[in-house]
């Protein structure tokens, strides 16, 4: 089964970005759709067509994925470091992710985030000082 992300990343300096996660979708056009919404919405109208679209192949198909990632604050340059580790149709998958990827930066720490297909977790616009 394929998946697709819908993110938005909004660049503050070089190498720092603020990234907004909107949803996993069942479709390609799903995410677009949902995309041209978001064009609309404060902060996402001001700052440009920066939505990334990511595909994914799960082994099952799926009404809910496992979102894993790491993070840790990067003191030089004052932020959170968030990396990905992978997307999952099963909890279980997710969880030996973060385990094996714990094995090797064990100071970093670790989530495994639930999200349903098709669903907008980022309703609403942003506003930048």
């Amino acid at each position: 089964m394929k998946v697709y992300k819908l993110i938005y990343r909004r660049y503050i300096e070089d190498d720092i970005t603020s990234t907004f996660l909107i949803g996993f979708f069942d479709s390609e056009a799903m995410a677009k759709q949902v995309k041209k919404i978001y064009l609309h919405k404060p902060g996402f109208s001001e700052y440009g067509d920066n939505f990334i679209i990511d595909e994914y192949e799960l082994k099952a198909n799926v009404t809910k994925v496992y979102y894993a990632q790491s993070e840790y604050f990067d003191s030089k340059q004052m932020c959170d470091i968030i990396m990905e580790i992978g997307l999952y149709d099963n909890e279980m998958e997710a969880q030996a992710a973060v385990s094996k990827e714990r094995r090797v930066h064990s100071a970093q720490t670790y989530n495994i985030d639930c999200y349903n297909l098709n669903e907008m977790n980022w309703q609403e616009g942003f506003v930048v000082d």
